[in-house]
């Protein structure tokens, strides 16, 4: 339940929530190209995986401030976000006052079921034993045969303070299981590469402001910028993202 998460871990993101941090790539090239270029590249997965059709029910639980909402906010579907975060949802409706956000737990979802629930980046957010029933009741949003679709950060990354732990491929699949079918799951970053991707984020960084000055500054921008866009998709067994597609097939829970 979203109510369960606020602890020491769910507090550090809570105190980002202080500035609409997802929404920067919207006004700064800088973060539009390199800074969040990756988080950009995990949403387009993401929606592309989710293949919203007109008029779906569509469910963003853990929407955070909404970013994923603002993305498919023109695709005639019927968009709902939750987050346990009230900081994060008034961004939300902020941002994104097309779609209905609310401020919930997410069991109380479960009585009005999705067409499709997407779940991006929040498991890692969970205290391990509370993760099989908060993907109980992430299930017990969708309707019979509806469609499913999470991202978490893989354990081939370290964890960092604001995480409980990443996530291999199995015990995704395993957490979901009892209540769902597994229909795809991919890797998104070659996590080999991550850390050397972040290397040269930290260049282009220096270098952003003389790119019109300096030629081969620029020339070196355009280079990593052509090495992201090879290295988005890889098994989910060598990404640094696990992004997973389920299909409902339990009627009780």
């Amino acid at each position: 339940m979203l109510s369960s998460v606020i602890s020491q871990e769910a507090q550090i993101q809570e105190q980002q929530y202080a500035f609409p941090y997802h929404y920067l790539s919207l006004h700064d090239e800088l973060y539009r190209r390199f800074i969040h270029k990756h988080y950009l590249s995990l949403l387009q997965l993401v929606r592309e995986l989710t293949d919203i059709k007109p008029g779906e029910s569509i469910l963003d639980a853990g929407c955070g401030d909404g970013r994923f909402c603002y993305e498919i906010r023109n695709d005639n579907a019927n968009v709902t976000g939750i987050d346990y975060s009230e900081r994060a949802i008034a961004f939300a409706q902020a941002f994104v006052p097309e779609c209905i956000f609310r401020c919930e737990d997410i069991a109380n979802c479960v009585t009005h079921p999705f067409d499709k629930v997407v779940n991006i980046e929040v498991m890692e957010h969970i205290p391990p034993a509370t993760v099989n029933s908060f993907a109980k009741s992430l299930s017990g949003c969708l309707k019979l045969g509806g469609v499913l679709v999470i991202s978490v950060p893989s354990g081939n990354m370290p964890v960092t303070k604001k995480h409980y732990q990443h996530f291999t491929p199995k015990e995704v699949i395993d957490i979901f299981s009892p209540w769902c079918e597994l229909l795809e799951i991919k890797g998104h970053i070659q996590a080999n590469q991550w850390f050397s991707w972040n290397r040269k984020i930290s260049l282009v960084r220096n270098l952003w402001y003389f790119k019109h000055r300096i030629p081969f500054a620029n020339y070196f921008i355009k280079s990593i910028e052509m090495k992201f866009e090879k290295i988005r998709l890889c098994s989910a067994e060598d990404g640094a993202n696990i992004v997973a597609v389920f299909r409902r097939n339990k009627e009780q829970l």
